[in-house]
């Protein structure tokens, strides 16, 4: 799990949206080169998704997501305080938005929360697509995530370790995976530009389908 700051809170080693939207395919590529990850997420919420922001907040539900995803995914999530919330939440909001129209070519409006599945090879997206996520209370948050990285260690699990930089391979096994399950809403990817972003984040669902 990799946190991503609303603002830069000028101490640590801490990332804020802007930083990371100019070097995440250059994280990704280094996580996959140290065996930290064979494939990415991001959860996308904002200060309308409370139950989102308590799941990654409490530290029970946090580790177990955490434990999950291990060295096959990096999650990365925005790390949300009541403290942004006035200051920062229209410079949060525009940067999330020129990130993903610039790095996803986001056209139609989506709802939030959802999450983002991505792959990166040689420094480059090479595919992607979105989940919504539709729970609204905090348990039932937390059950939906854990069931979709679920998904994803059951993937990376029948995977040899000398496969695991297949990522192609790996990232369409993992949609396969994911669109299997009737409950889940999978938003088309790649294949369409799918994305856009007015003055606050949404999201609505749309039908998936494979490249």
């Amino acid at each position: 799990m990799f946190p991503i700051y609303v603002r830069n809170p000028g101490t640590g080693e801490r990332i804020y949206i802007k930083e990371f939207a100019q070097n995440f395919k250059k994280i990704c590529s280094e996580h996959q080169e140290e065996g930290k990850a064979s494939s990415f997420a991001l959860i996308i919420h904002d200060f309308k998704n409370p139950q989102v922001t308590k799941v990654l907040k409490d530290d029970e539900y946090f580790n177990s997501l955490n434990e999950i995803s291990g060295h096959n995914l990096t999650v990365f999530y925005l790390e949300l305080t009541s403290e942004y919330k006035q200051k920062s939440r229209n410079n949060f909001v525009e940067e999330m938005n020129r990130f993903l129209f610039e790095e996803f070519e986001v056209e139609d409006k989506v709802k939030t929360p959802a999450i983002l599945f991505f792959q990166v090879k040689e420094k480059e997206i090479i595919d992607y697509f979105f989940c919504s996520l539709k729970e609204n209370t905090v348990e039932k948050s937390y059950l939906e995530l854990e069931g979709l990285l679920l998904k994803v260690s059951f993937i990376m699990e029948q995977i040899s370790t000398e496969n695991r930089k297949n990522y192609e391979q790996i990232f369409n096994l993992i949609k396969l995976e994911i669109e299997s399950t009737n409950t889940i809403s999978v938003i088309k990817s790649k294949a369409g530009k799918i994305y856009k972003f007015g003055k606050i984040i949404l999201f609505i669902e749309k039908i998936y389908s494979l490249i």
